[in-house]
């Protein structure tokens, strides 16, 4: 009981803690052991306990108040207990749970299971944050959440982030070639917006993006050039609303059998919906692009014997399907995007010359590789090999054995690093005379799988237009490079950031590359100064020829 003095006859009050009946109205997370959210669930504790007196419980500085008999303050306890189990997964719940353990007993476990080893933690924070990238995620708000988010776990273990920083990763992050105005402006305006005006700014253009046409109805055919399309997007309209059975008899009612139709795109941006038969009479198709589709039973794409163009992104191509061969000869352009049960799209393509491979953790890469004119690859992984559904074994040698005609090839770190790892023999041992362009996105030199496959692809390219796309590097040894780069002509780093690791990078690059005629630096924001630049001009250069060229934000 709590009394409202120390007099024995005084008149008891209830205390406030007792009021609460449902504590997920206050505290709306669920933490669980895999969670990143711990943060924000200690934040809305925290606001909770001192709303109703009870901090004490958890916080062993603040003062256990002088109104409160010790068998109310073990019914409170008892009270902030069940707030704490109440709040948390049953499996950590378990691991925590000891035989009268107080509340305050609890909540340095969790604290110990959540932030120990800080150190470690920060560095894989750290790396987390720099390597956040719009395009993984489905709009601006989730990219920024994210960005927060891993913001507020690195202040958790003693390592916080400025607004600055934040700011300037928001902007590096972004998705070239859409955010670019907005991005400029952030980075011209000083001061340098909030974190927040930053989004907002960002959400504005997201939302001016995406609104569509007033006069853009739900279906439209048109002939141009001679050249019948007709394109769908569920989700600009009340259709979208609509049952899955009614879109698919919509769809069957719209003239989409017209045999002379050659372009066809269904998009639908709320929810998949399964895929209306009609779109297998479209035999004249030379461009079909696909997104937020159900393949029940998988397309018969071999139909499409004259498509040039396919595009597909975040389709299920199904469990159940027999991944049967696909034979496309005209095929020259294939995207695949965020797709599930990818394994049984089984292609062969002889004339394709473009394929681009993002986030489909099953792909078939061996097969979909399997074609001799190949002359760009994109291939972003976006996360380990250990966390893929299934994983094909594949190295370096292998992928460009199948690339007689590759001129354009880009990857991911993850990516790099599996196709790399092991034991390196003498890759390549004749130079890839076809090879125009190397893009390494996301590089970690720090990574030695990483950096010798890096190494071993720069080694053999023979021509004068090389890029090295290197983002957020990190490279710790001086000693890690020993061999002379003698085919190494040009080379591009973006997102320049002044750090020491990237300097050390450029510096190695330059005493080891006899050949170099133009390195081209491009700053991550206006915070990198000519401090940068005057080093890097100072660093010794094995070629007399090679010019610098320094972009100014």
């Amino acid at each position: 009981m709590v009394t409202s003095s120390g007099d024995a006859n005084s008149k008891p009050t209830f205390h406030p803690a007792f009021t609460v009946s449902n504590i997920r109205n206050a505290i709306p997370l669920m933490l669980n052991q895999t969670d990143d959210h711990y943060a924000s669930w200690v934040e809305f504790f925290n606001i909770h306990v001192c709303a109703y007196n009870v901090r004490d419980h958890i916080d062993e500085k603040a003062p256990r108040p002088t109104d409160v008999d010790d068998a109310t303050w073990d019914r409170l306890d008892a009270l902030v207990k069940q707030w704490i189990y109440s709040t948390i997964s049953p499996d950590l719940g378990h691991s925590i749970m000891k035989p009268g353990a107080k509340a305050l007993d609890l909540w340095k476990s969790l604290q110990e299971i959540f932030l120990n080893n800080k150190t470690t933690r920060a560095v894989y924070l750290e790396e987390q944050f720099n390597n956040t990238r719009l395009a993984s995620f489905a709009n601006v708000t989730e990219y920024c959440a994210r960005l927060k988010n891993l913001a507020d776990q690195l202040d958790n273990v003693g390592n916080p982030v400025s607004e600055t920083k934040m700011v300037l990763q928001l902007i590096s992050g972004l998705t070239k070639g859409e955010y670019d105005t907005v991005a400029t402006v952030i980075q011209q305006t000083e001061p340098l917006p909030s974190f927040n005006r930053a989004k907002s700014s960002l959400l504005l253009e997201e939302a001016r993006r995406n609104k569509p046409e007033p006069t853009m109805p739900q279906a439209l055919i048109t002939n141009q050039n001679h050249k019948r399309m007709f394109r769908t997007v569920a989700g600009m309209d009340r259709m979208s609303n609509l049952p899955q059975h009614l879109i698919g008899l919509i769809l069957e009612r719209l003239p989409v059998q017209d045999a002379s139709v050659q372009e066809l795109a269904l998009t639908n941006s709320n929810r998949c919906y399964e895929l209306p038969s009609c779109v297998s009479s479209c035999l004249e198709l030379r461009k079909l692009e696909l997104e937020k589709c159900i393949f029940k039973r998988l397309l018969k794409f071999e139909v499409f014997s004259n498509l040039e163009d396919l595009r597909i992104k975040m389709i299920d191509f199904g469990e159940s399907s027999c991944g049967a061969l696909v034979t496309l000869p005209k095929l020259r352009t294939l995207v695949l995007e965020a797709c599930i049960n990818v394994y049984n799209f089984n292609i062969n393509a002889s004339q394709l010359q473009g394929l681009r491979v993002l986030c489909c953790y099953d792909a078939n890469l061996l097969r979909l590789l399997d074609a001799p004119c190949l002359k760009t690859v994109f291939l972003y992984f976006d996360k380990p090999v250990k966390d893929f559904v299934r994983v094909e074994r594949m190295n370096l040698t292998r992928l460009l054995s199948n690339l007689p005609k590759i001129k354009n090839l880009t990857m991911d770190d993850h990516c790099l690093k599996y196709l790399s790892s092991g034991e390196l023999p003498k890759w390549l041992s004749r130079p890839v005379d076809s090879l125009r362009s190397l893009q390494l996105v996301n590089c970690q030199l720090s990574d030695l799988d990483q950096l010798d496959g890096a190494l071993c692809l720069l080694r053999k390219l023979t021509e004068s237009r090389e890029i090295v796309h290197v983002a957020e590097n990190h490279l710790d040894s001086p000693g890690c490079l020993d061999q002379t780069l003698n085919r190494l002509r040009s080379v591009k780093i973006e997102t320049f950031d002044g750090s020491r690791p990237t300097l050390l990078f450029i510096k190695l690059l330059l005493a080891h590359s006899p050949s170099l005629k133009k390195l081209t630096i491009d700053p991550s924001g206006t915070s990198v100064g000519y401090e940068s630049l005057n080093i890097v001009i100072r660093f010794p250069q094995a070629s007399p020829k090679a010019k610098m060229i320094f972009v100014i934000p």
